[in-house]
């Protein structure tokens, strides 16, 4: 009874072995590992951060003076929107609003002398035919009156 206990137990040292042997390799390796990011977060890191905390601290001495200076801009623009823009906005508005209103006028002046050379044309031609009427009949009068006297004269002689 003594051997069987023996063939089981033989084989469940070298399993604990093994895993020690595993289990001291693991913390082996995970000490390297963390020495390793320890180096790192000292030699990479930490420069870093000083890097980031100098800039930080830069950009809180320049930043009053920054606004300021966005301050002054925005109040320059505003004077000048005030001063110059909307003076000028106000000037080209009254100026459009008079070059419409003269093109409107020029329109209707257009509107009335193309109506009035219409009319023009209505009445000249009407005078035209009147006039037509009354010289062919004028040449007509003559032309039978001359007629007529040449009739006369060859009769007469």
């Amino acid at each position: 009874m003594y051997t069987l206990s023996l063939l089981w137990q033989i084989p469940l040292g070298v399993a604990l072995l093994a895993l020690a042997w595993f289990f001291f390799s693991l913390a082996f390796r995970l000490g390297s590992t963390l020495k390793t990011i320890e180096v790192v977060l000292d030699q990479q890191l930490g420069p870093l951060l000083e890097e980031v905390n100098q800039t930080v601290e830069d950009l809180n001495q320049k930043l009053p003076s920054l606004l300021e200076s966005v301050n002054q801009l925005a109040v320059s623009i505003h004077e000048l929107s005030e001063g110059e823009i909307q003076p000028t906005l106000h000037n080209v508005q009254e100026t459009t609003e008079t070059f419409n209103r003269n093109v409107t006028k020029i329109d209707e002046l257009i509107s009335i002398i193309s109506e009035f050379s219409k009319q023009t044309v209505d009445r000249m031609s009407f005078y035209r035919d009147r006039l037509s009427v009354s010289v062919n009949d004028l040449i007509g009068f003559c032309a039978a009156f001359k007629a007529g006297f040449e009739k006369f004269t060859s009769k007469n002689n």
